[in-house]
């Protein structure tokens, strides 16, 4: 199967052109051999030129660390594949170190811990970055020096035992970023303490599903977040509460459910600071409607987040869509199990290739595929 796949990427490149490149990181031991294929995703990636792209190819094994120094497109299968061993795209880590790193997109990645504007020497900004249909542990910004102009994180899947999920800059160091359409947990009974977001300077958190304890937990949602517009999110045994700076933040058409009586109302209360806002739409303490969802258990395949009829969530939001990540901008795609899935990238299922072909003959190769979503 990954031969097929290797196959798909090298018509992909003669379609291009010389402009751009298609590159392939495959570590897995039937893996095949070519110019554009490394057992190392590090060495795919120091091949590659500014605008290439890199299929990571799904394994059993982790690609490792890596350190990414320029513009590129990462493709993996994404955060739930539909294949045979639910093998993902897995990286431990991954480093976007400099400036020329602008411009980079993350598809359907599984990563444990993302830096960003990471590195020492030269104050720089790293921009226009893309994480999508990913799974991840931890996104974190060097918020002592570099800084970010442009971020979005949107239809990814995150649960970490024992830290922030995204920590980002709270003043200007950070501009223009968007957190949407994710679904983001932290273990309750590990760590319930820390908080799944830090953020700030007008980023938008919208569409997002956060799930917590239920109402007996006294955890947060929110880290040290100011000045941000919180949006069309739904509030799952999660408190609506900060713990460190948090403060100036508006809040508009959110649903909170199962969360304890002290912070469910908005706006919540201010810590470190001024009074957050209230701009209205806030749905208080209502099942959202989801057909299946347990409390700090997240599951692809015994979690359905289809809306039931007549759900609190449907048509509910700021821009006249669902509440949560169904709705809004980039809302996820549930199948008619209401199971969602990371890209659209297909598994090859069967190439049929004939026997023998003469020199200078036409060959005919038939392929059929499965969709990933």
């Amino acid at each position: 199967m990954m031969k097929f796949i290797l196959l798909m990427g090298l018509l992909g490149t003669v379609q291009l052109g010389l402009a751009q490149n298609i590159w392939v990181a495959n570590n897995n031991a039937d893996a095949s051999e070519g110019s554009h294929v490394f057992s190392s995703l590090q060495d795919a990636i120091d091949a590659a030129t500014a605008g290439d792209i890199i299929h990571v190819i799904p394994s059993g094994t982790t690609y490792g660390d890596v350190v990414v120094d320029k513009q590129l497109t990462f493709k993996g299968i994404g955060y739930n594949p539909n294949t045979t061993f639910n093998y993902t795209s897995h990286v431990n880590s991954m480093d976007l170190n400099t400036a020329a790193a602008s411009g980079t997109v993350i598809r359907g990645l599984n990563i444990v811990l993302t830096n960003l504007a990471s590195g020492t020497g030269p104050v720089y900004t790293l921009s226009d970055i893309v994480i999508e249909f990913s799974r991840f542990g931890r996104i974190v910004q060097n918020t002592t020096t570099n800084n970010i102009d442009g971020l979005r994180i949107s239809n990814c899947v995150s649960h970490t035992a024992n830290t922030y999920i995204i920590t980002l800059a709270t003043d200007t160091k950070l501009q223009n970023c968007v957190i949407a359409n994710n679904i983001m947990e932290n273990t309750f009974w590990i760590r319930p303490d820390l908080p799944l977001i830090n953020a700030g300077n007008y980023t938008q958190i919208k569409n997002n599903l956060f799930i917590g304890a239920g109402e007996g937990s006294g955890n947060y949602t929110f880290g040290s977040v100011v000045n941000c517009i919180i949006s069309n999110n739904v509030f799952y045994g999660k408190p609506v509460r900060g713990r460190d700076y948090f403060e100036k933040n508006t809040f508009s058409y959110n649903l909170t459910f199962n969360v304890n009586d002290a912070y469910q109302d908005f706006p919540p209360d201010p810590v470190g600071g001024e009074a957050n806002l209230d701009g209205g739409g806030n749905i208080i303490e209502t099942d959202p409607g989801y057909t299946a969802l347990a409390f700090y258990a997240w599951s692809f395949t015994n979690n359905d987040l289809t809306p039931v009829d007549g759900a609190a969530i449907i048509n509910a939001g700021s821009d006249g869509t669902d509440i949560g990540p169904t709705g809004g901008q980039f809302p996820f795609t549930v199948d008619l199990e209401g199971k969602i899935f990371g890209t659209n990238i297909p598994t090859i299922q069967e190439v049929v290739v004939p026997g023998l072909i003469n020199q200078g003959q036409v060959l005919p190769i038939s392929i059929s595929a499965k969709s990933n979503n």
